[in-house]
């Protein structure tokens, strides 16, 4: 054998075994690397000066085959970022979601790493309060992530209805989340640093991505309701309009254009009938379409006015 192929297969039997001993001490990673390597960056950075450490900053990782070096289409990011904020606002109490509403502060390189703050500093506390700085953001964030981990971990239906059943517009959010999360084929990682330390991190694969779709999947519910109130409005599609007893709610009732035009149906004139609400519901229990509702018969009993 020649003297240079020799000398080539020392130096590879020598780098090999160099090798090995550099990553003999490493840990296998479970997670995704990409993942990985952010944890890693973002503990050396507080180490070498803690006294930069996030506050109030919501950290959103893009990744997967629909992220191609770090780019994505601007049709991409408003379906994917628009409902996951709209998420975090609708997860805080009315009178703070002006407060609370993410922006974007920044973007890092590599996979789409987006860094959003609230609109809002940390509140002051007030007299009656620790001392310390709040934000509502923190307890809507974590809100949020609560739900992105339920469909992650594929909670059922009914454990998710119940913890989410007065945050039906969550619900929605999250729905059309993952709707654009599976059209596009992408991952998403969340970190939260709230405003009092607390740190949070969730995420959405494939797998939570499959599970919140078949939950949100609706079917049409048919139910009987009764209808009282005045008729404020005739189409000659065969639609009446009735104004509810406290004139807040009105009603579109389909009686069919063979019926509009009977004397039951005048303008003006007090209606008391039962018809078929028609809406589609998801598993848990959210409505995704506007209830229709079908005339079935007049009902004779004089409704009463309160």
């Amino acid at each position: 054998m020649r003297e240079d192929i020799r000398e080539y297969l020392r130096q590879a039997s020598t780098g090999n075994a160099r090798r090995e001993a550099l990553f003999a001490d490493v840990p296998e990673i479970e997670d995704d690397l990409g993942e990985a390597i952010l944890d890693a960056q973002i503990a050396a950075a507080e180490r070498l000066d803690p006294s930069q450490a996030a506050s109030s900053l919501f950290l959103v990782r893009l990744s997967g085959p629909g992220v191609v070096d770090g780019w994505i289409e601007q049709g991409m990011q408003d379906e994917i970022l628009g409902p996951l904020t709209k998420e975090v606002e609708y997860a805080a109490p009315s009178a703070a979601r002006s407060d609370v509403r993410l922006g974007l502060v920044g973007v890092s390189s590599g996979s789409v790493l987006l860094h959003y703050r609230p609109l809002s500093p940390a509140l002051p506390p007030s007299p009656k309060q620790l001392h310390y700085s709040t934000h509502p953001a923190d307890s809507a964030v974590l809100r949020v992530l609560e739900l992105h981990d339920f469909l992650e971990r594929e909670t059922d239906v009914h454990t998710i209805g119940s913890a989410f059943k007065e945050d039906q517009d969550v619900l929605r959010q999250a729905r059309k989340l993952v709707e654009a999360l599976e059209k596009h084929s992408v991952n998403l990682t969340t970190r939260w640093w709230g405003s009092t330390s607390v740190r949070r991190m969730s995420k959405i694969t494939q797998r939570g991505r499959r599970h919140a779709l078949r939950i949100f999947t609706a079917q049409e519910q048919d139910t009987p309701q009764q209808v009282q109130g005045m008729v404020t409005g005739l189409d000659i599609s065969g639609i009446v309009t009735v104004a509810g007893a406290s004139g807040n709610k009105k009603y579109k009732v389909d009686v069919g254009s063979e019926r509009i035009s009977d004397p039951e149906f005048t303008l003006g004139r007090r209606v008391f009938m039962l018809v078929r609400k028609i809406q589609d519901v998801d598993q848990v229990g959210v409505s995704q379409t506007h209830a229709r509702f079908r005339f079935v018969r007049h009902l004779d009993q004089t409704p009463l006015d309160f």
